[in-house]
């Protein structure tokens, strides 16, 4: 069965702690069978963000908001000018879009999981005395493992899934009603493409003016995807579709734009099946990486140490391109294997890494 994806409202990170904390979230969500959504952090759209973000929750079945310090206020004025006027100082404050996102799922009727950071000021939606949990939190990761978090995220859970079977059962009944279509329709749809093609055509084929309107047609955003080369371009591209489980919409995103001879002139894998494409062991270990070492500082050390490579001279960027970057440079040697296993010694308490590499399928 296929994770469930889960909106995840979290500002983007600036410490160390808080990413590590985000991160621990989104791995315990995985091991639960919850895929995290994170608008600019693991799904990208070239469309206004509350647009966005709208899109991104109507494919969710719950949602989680992770509030912690954005801005401090050492010393300040609440309703200044009025009769209720008071001084305030060393307060901490989110990111609105905590409040707004809030609001949005809570109208979606999405199941809701708040987490609200010790000392931070939390009105509005983030307060208690609403219909969901508040989760006060430190920063620290082992309140994953507190009995009294675990309950109530098992709840949670449950309710997102009930969530989504009710909306998956809605969708087969339409199904078999005629408004969407019929399994055996869709199998009659031409197979995907292979990934090995469909690399040929981003990479060698489509110029990157057609790279930037096939981004548009797919409605991602071309520059947080963006390679130092065209290819590598193309295989983020193609690595973020197969991660998100969307491979096929990749492939008719190509056929929109170029719908002439895009099938004769490829050729297609004998194993590539019709429906969605294999996963890729490698967007698991991208996934695992950027988990493993979410502060970039360890994984250079890591790569340094366990395999010898110098991370300025094959990558750069944020964490996200350092990992992609790497995964291509190992990949092109024969080296992914013993990225795995350096990454595992380094860091030997990773769950996605222990599970990958029992899994078996990675392999030069």
């Amino acid at each position: 069965m296929s994770p469930v994806p889960v909106f995840v409202s979290v500002g983007r990170t600036s410490t160390p702690e808080q990413e590590r904390f985000v991160a621990a979230i989104e791995s315990h969500m995985l091991r639960h069978a919850l895929l995290p959504q994170t608008l600019g952090r693991n799904y990208w759209s070239s469309q206004h963000p509350l647009k966005a973000v709208d899109e991104l929750m109507s494919q969710c079945g719950g949602a989680a908001i992770v509030g912690f310090e954005r801005l401090r206020v050492v010393q300040g004025i609440d309703r200044r000018g009025s009769d209720k006027e008071q001084q305030v100082a060393n307060v901490s404050l989110p990111t609105v879009w905590n409040q707004i996102e809030a609001a949005m799922a809570y109208a979606r009727r999405l199941p809701l999981l708040v987490f609200v950071q010790t000392g931070l000021r939390a009105e509005g939606l983030l307060e208690t005395g609403y219909d969901w949990y508040i989760q006060e939190m430190s920063l620290d990761e082992t309140l994953l493992a507190d009995p009294g978090f675990t309950g109530i995220f098992d709840d949670w859970r449950s309710r997102v899934e009930e969530l989504h079977t009710e909306r998956h059962s809605t969708m087969r009944g339409a199904s078999e009603t005629g408004r969407l279509p019929s399994k055996e329709a869709k199998a009659d749809l031409p197979p995907a493409l292979d990934r090995r093609a469909l690399l040929q055509i981003l990479g060698a084929q489509l110029s990157e003016d057609e790279l930037r309107a096939l981004c548009f047609i797919l409605r991602i955003d071309y520059e947080k995807l963006k390679g130092t080369t065209k290819t590598a371009t193309a295989i983020s591209l193609i690595t973020f579709f197969e991660q998100m489980n969307h491979f096929d919409d990749l492939v008719a995103g190509v056929r929109e734009l170029r719908p002439m001879g895009t099938d004769d002139e490829l050729p297609r894998s004998a194993n590539v099946r019709q429906g969605p494409s294999q996963p890729n062991p490698n967007a698991a270990l991208y996934r695992a990486l950027l988990s493993a070492f979410p502060v970039p500082s360890d994984f250079e050390r890591m790569l340094d140490l366990g395999m010898g490579i110098k991370l300025a001279e094959i990558a750069s960027g944020d964490l996200s391109n350092l990992v992609y970057g790497v995964i291509r440079y190992t990949e092109a040697r024969g080296r992914v294997l013993e990225l795995l296993k350096a990454a595992r010694s380094a860091n030997p308490e990773s769950p996605e890494l222990l599970a990958l590499a029992e899994s078996g399928s990675i392999a030069n």
